[in-house]
């Protein structure tokens, strides 16, 4: 990405290669405040801003990552760590590439992040529950990260520009980063337990209604998909007689969770999502903590981090824990009388009508483009 953004490819001129850090910073900004205000949209829904209790979550995760920083704690980080695609130089012009590039790299998770930061900063503007505040707070992050390009102005030749990517190498794994993370992230933890949250707490059913659509989907997914799941199974490397009794019974398993949950058994339902993921983890662990593997949860085939697995593992149990807690049953509409079937048959209608055309349309430019 480095190579895009530098004086050489606008041909020494600095105006030129200004300009395409200007867009590429523009666009790490957009897409990283347009993701700070979908977190606060969705933190509005689960009834942010939530007080203490997100105070407290807040300071714990900030904590965490400070930890990390400072004795190495091995807190995983969430990120795809993918690298922006490199096809984009060639197939577009200099400073579309550099836009483009900052719109990849803004939201940071579907790239590699060094430091959990983001993180900390994410899930403060989940809890907060404000859109324009969670679009600033990140829309922010997106321009400091995207600002380092600006390093490389001096480089006006392949290998200046080669040696001043290394440079920034070694700068973004050296000392000093960690540091100034981990100053950030104290500094995070601390105002949040000393500045008062807006008080506020989570709809009680959205616990239970997270837990199942989450293993309603992985349930279905393993039932529709057995091929994957259980080419995922055997990479866990289970004696023969767990593997075949896992195979059907863990999908029957989820759906019981998810049947439990919408039935408004949300205490049984929590139970056995807790017991189940606790039985995941101890399989992932066994696996082999430092490799990866294929989860095969929901349908998928790619292969992903066990510290990763283990995490969304971690954060399904706090749902499972609050549901247990917390949770109420969930508050499904009431049955339409006769002067409404018709307006909600002719909605549900044209909304499979959508998703059809939508598909189909995407079906035919493939088609188009091969």
């Amino acid at each position: 990405m480095a190579q895009t953004i530098t004086p050489v490819v606008h041909g020494g001129s600095r105006r030129r290669w200004a300009g395409a850090v200007a867009l590429h910073v523009v666009g790490a900004a957009i897409s990283a405040a347009a993701l700070g205000a979908l977190l606060g949209g969705a933190g509005v829904l689960l009834g942010a801003p939530w007080g203490r209790v997100g105070a407290l979550l807040v300071a714990s995760i900030a904590l965490a990552y400070a930890a990390r920083e400072i004795i190495g704690l091995a807190v995983p980080i969430l990120e795809m760590r993918r690298q922006v695609p490199e096809w984009w130089r060639g197939s577009f012009g200099p400073r579309t590439a550099a836009f483009l590039y900052g719109v990849a790299l803004g939201p940071g998770f579907a790239t590699h992040l060094r430091h959990g930061t983001f993180v900390a900063a994410s899930a403060a503007a989940l809890v907060l529950g404000d859109p324009i505040l969670g679009a600033v707070m990140l829309g922010a992050f997106g321009v400091a990260r995207s600002g380092g390009i600006a390093l490389v102005s001096a480089a006006r030749t392949e290998p200046a520009v080669a040696a001043a990517s290394d440079r920034l190498e070694r700068v973004g794994s050296g000392s000093l980063p960690r540091i100034a993370n981990a100053a950030v992230l104290l500094v995070l933890a601390v105002a949040s337990l000393l500045v008062p949250f807006p008080s506020g707490a989570p709809a009680p059913w959205l616990w239970p209604a997270l837990l199942a659509a989450t293993f309603g989907w992985a349930a279905l997914a393993k039932l529709l998909g057995r091929e994957s799941w259980s080419e995922g199974i055997r990479a866990y490397s289970l004696p023969d007689r767990v593997e075949r009794l896992a195979l059907p019974s863990v999908p029957l398993a989820e759906a019981s969770v998810a049947a439990l949950l919408l039935g408004g058994a949300i205490r049984a339902g929590a139970v056995v999502a807790l017991l189940l993921l606790a039985a995941f983890s101890l399989a992932l662990i066994r696996a082999g903590f430092g490799g990866t593997l294929p989860c095969g949860c929901f349908g998928g085939r790619a292969r992903r981090s066990v510290r990763w697995l283990l995490a969304r593992n971690g954060a399904l149990s706090l749902a499972g824990l609050a549901s247990l807690l917390l949770g109420s049953p969930i508050p499904f509409p009431s049955t339409p009388g006769p002067g409404e079937l018709l307006p909600a048959a002719l909605s549900i209608w044209g909304l499979g009508l959508a998703v059809w055309l939508a598909v189909r349309g995407a079906s035919l430019a493939s088609a188009v483009r091969r």
